[in-house]
């Protein structure tokens, strides 16, 4: 819920760092994303991208996220555009192992384009048959040249403003059953 950013003054909400979106050929990082106290959706922190022309995300740190091995999980944030044309906002999630490499292919939340009100985005990570020790998220803003891979010289033009909020992002680990067969022959 970054309200962590009430008692501490922080450049990033604490657990995140910059970086260029997975699966983006971004250049460097640009633009600015900070704590704001200007637009929170719930109590009085959100997390602020200010676009500069350029896809933007943050992801969790290593160690932020343990999770239990084998389960499914669905992780959900609010977002809230401002002034945005061309570029989206996304939520992503994956699992890694405990070397820190990746095992579950990357999930996406739908795109949402636009000026929005404080919007719900959800995602399902399935990891019930991996290993899976912590879970990656990452808040995404892409440009339309980041969006749909295909496009080479013929993206509209990026966004060269706009702001992109998040709030109140939750990891719950959905319920799972297991059954196994207690007789050694499997006959009944």
């Amino acid at each position: 819920d970054f309200e962590e950013a009430a008692h501490q003054r922080l450049e990033l909400p604490r657990g995140f760092d910059r970086v260029i979106p997975e699966g983006t050929r971004g250049p460097a990082v640009f633009g600015n994303a900070r704590p704001t106290s200007t637009a929170a959706r719930t109590g009085s922190y959100a997390f602020q991208f200010k676009l500069d022309g350029h896809s933007m995300a943050a992801r969790s740190r290593p160690g932020t996220i343990p999770v239990r091995p084998g389960t499914d999980l669905t992780v959900s944030g609010w977002t809230r555009t401002d002034g945005l044309r061309e570029a989206s906002v996304r939520l992503a999630a994956w699992l890694v192992d405990e070397s820190g490499r990746r095992i579950s292919p990357v999930s996406h939340s739908s795109m949402l384009k636009g000026n929005h009100d404080w919007t719900e985005l959800n995602i399902t990570v399935e990891g019930w048959n991996l290993n899976g020790v912590e879970l990656v998220t990452e808040l995404q803003v892409l440009q339309p040249i980041d969006q749909d891979q295909t496009q080479l010289a013929l993206a509209p033009v990026a966004d060269i403003d706009g702001h992109v909020y998040f709030d109140d992002i939750m990891i719950v680990q959905r319920p799972s059953v297991r059954i196994s067969d207690a007789n050694a022959c499997g006959l009944h």
